[in-house]
């Protein structure tokens, strides 16, 4: 632990302990956005924050039901350990789980000292930093949406929102939102594996529904895959509706975003808004229908593994496309009662 962290640690400690607090749950995310955790008690903090608790970097790998992916660093490297260390800012009391505190952990290779390509966390960070370069910054909320912030040196925090209004320009919005909402399209493909990551996500597609399955975009229109909602000015917003409960939060922001930073980069704009019911295929592509088209879509785009890495996009698509293979090979309650001859 360093000099800079025993305060800290200490800190915390005595804050826990005053409120009765004696377990605390380190969690990082997996791959599928599932905690990953150990308890410890408290009096072991100060060991934790400094070596860290081990964990198999195997766990990155494997699936709901306990199946391994072979991904790089994993099964053929001896599933060798990662090291998680409490992140002491996001220290919270558990309200439903008596003298219990739950923090996030973060995720080192304990020979490197780096991160390691499958974190979801990280990824984001990576992602972020990148965003920033241009300027723009993002604050997520709760419903995985997010604000865009400039930098106002006049304002109390020092940031002022982008939020991408510009009165006399086209549908009263910027540039920079147009950019972006054109590289949201661009990318849409791709991001459909990460923003909808299972075999049943597709299922929820297609023109009988109220998801989205053309890569469009409309201005108050609940059947395009990007709606521009009618607020203006400060409010000024782009929501995206592609992805469902099944996606990992980290990955899905990170997905959108680095498509949101290669649109500001391209300075492309988007085609025209749909209207209506938003179903006419010969102006819009479709989506991907099932999971193995969009992990091909994502695997093809040079541009979004780029800005992802391609470490993580590996790992990502060898463990997706294992879960695909699995369900292949399972016979469902349909085939079994479209198929059997029963007398």
């Amino acid at each position: 632990m360093s000099p800079q962290t025993e305060p800290q640690v200490q800190e915390v400690m005595k804050a826990l302990g005053a409120q009765g607090i004696d377990v605390l749950r380190v969690a990082y995310p997996d791959l599928m956005g599932s905690d990953r955790s150990r308890d410890i008690l408290l009096h072991h903090l100060p060991h934790a924050a400094g070596h860290g608790l081990a964990f198999s970097r195997a766990i990155y790998h494997t699936a709901a039901r306990g199946d391994h992916s072979d991904i790089t660093g994993g099964l053929e490297a001896g599933m060798p350990d990662i090291v998680v260390r409490p992140d002491l800012d996001t220290v919270v009391p558990l309200p439903w789980e008596p003298n219990v505190a739950w923090c996030i952990g973060d995720v080192r290779d304990p020979a490197t000292g780096l991160s390691v390509p499958e974190s979801p966390r990280d990824l984001l960070r990576q992602v972020l930093a990148s965003l920033d370069e241009t300027g723009v910054s993002a604050q997520v909320g709760p419903e995985l949406e997010y604000v865009l912030l400039e930098r106002d040196t006049g304002s109390a925090t020092g940031w002022r929102r982008y939020a991408f209004d510009a009165t006399h320009e086209a549908h009263g919005m910027s540039a920079t939102a147009r950019y972006a909402l054109a590289g949201v399209l661009a990318h849409a493909p791709a991001l459909s594996a990460l923003l909808n990551p299972t075999v049943s996500s597709y299922k929820r597609f297609g023109p009988d529904t109220t998801a989205p399955w053309l890569i469009n975009w409309g201005l108050d229109n609940h059947n395009a895959l990007v709606r521009i909602p009618p607020e203006r000015g400060a409010a000024t917003r782009l929501e995206v509706r592609l992805g469902d409960a099944t996606a990992n939060p980290y990955l899905a922001v990170a997905g959108l975003l680095a498509a949101i930073r290669l649109g500001i980069g391209a300075a492309s704009e988007p085609p025209a808004p749909a209207t209506g019911y938003a179903a006419g295929t010969t102006t819009a592509a479709l989506l991907p229908t099932d999971l193995g088209q969009a992990l091909d879509a994502l695997e093809a785009d040079d541009e979004l593994t780029g800005a992802l890495g391609k470490p993580f996009v590996d790992a990502f698509l060898t463990f997706r496309r294992d879960e695909l293979a699995r369900f292949r090979k399972y016979v469902t309650d349909w085939e079994f009662r479209e198929y059997a001859q029963i007398n």
